[in-house]
């Protein structure tokens, strides 16, 4: 699962042509919305494996992120975070740190 804005800076693009060259059968739900919007969209409707679920609201981003078994972060700025408790995985939240 990735949640983020679709953008280049973001690694959405590479994200999906990788997705096309190793995860033929895995599952992606991409939630987000930003200037790469149209080529998420397409890229959904021409893979079985991709779906795109648009913007939503924090509470079901959440709901998603738990349900999901791997989360994605491709982003080539971002450093991110995420944790897992018994009560199922964090949001990412920004470091400031270099990974």
């Amino acid at each position: 699962m990735f949640v983020g804005r679709l953008a280049p800076e973001k690694g959405t693009g590479t994200m999906l042509a990788a997705w096309d060259r190793l995860a033929k059968g895995i599952p992606l739900k991409i939630v987000g919305d930003g200037p790469l919007k149209d080529q998420v969209v397409r890229a959904a409707a021409g893979r079985s494996n991709v779906e795109w679920l648009g913007h939503r609201p924090l509470a079901d981003v959440h709901a998603l992120m738990r349900k999901a078994d791997v989360l994605v972060f491709p982003s080539y700025r971002s450093n991110l975070l995420v944790s897992q408790s018994t009560d199922g995985l964090h949001p990412p939240r920004e470091t400031g740190e270099s990974l």
